[in-house]
């Protein structure tokens, strides 16, 4: 029987929280379902790579809604980087809201907001 591969662990960025607050209850429930069904087994065959100062980044189209993630392979996890909007020409553009600096800041906090977790359970 081939072997299954392990499931991604899926991280959300406190800042990507509070995008998800400001959704309505069926854009949350739709992009929640889309983020449990495939970024927790293959986040790299399911979503799209993104260009331009955001190279490094994977986007999951959900209707008009794009979940920007980002996959750490090595640990086996996905983060969670942003939440909105697909509505080019519109000022609420995920696009036109994001930068890859906002991204690895996001990133950044919440790989330290991970290792900090792990110290806590550390024995000793």
């Amino acid at each position: 029987m081939p072997e299954q591969p392990a499931p991604f662990q899926v991280r959300f960025a406190d800042e990507t929280k509070k995008e998800f607050r400001d959704l309505g209850h069926s854009a949350r429930a739709d992009i929640l379902s889309a983020v449990q069904k495939k970024l927790t087994t293959k986040p790299l065959d399911d979503g799209e790579p993104l260009i331009r100062d955001l190279i490094g980044y994977r986007k999951l189209p959900v209707g008009q809604w794009r979940v920007v993630y980002h996959v750490e392979e090595q640990m086996v996890l996905v983060l969670v980087l942003a939440v909105g909007k697909r509505a080019e020409g519109d000022h609420e553009n995920i696009y036109d809201q994001i930068s890859g600096g906002d991204l690895a800041e996001r990133r950044e906090a919440v790989l330290q907001a991970i290792e900090e977790e792990r110290r806590r359970a550390r024995p000793g």
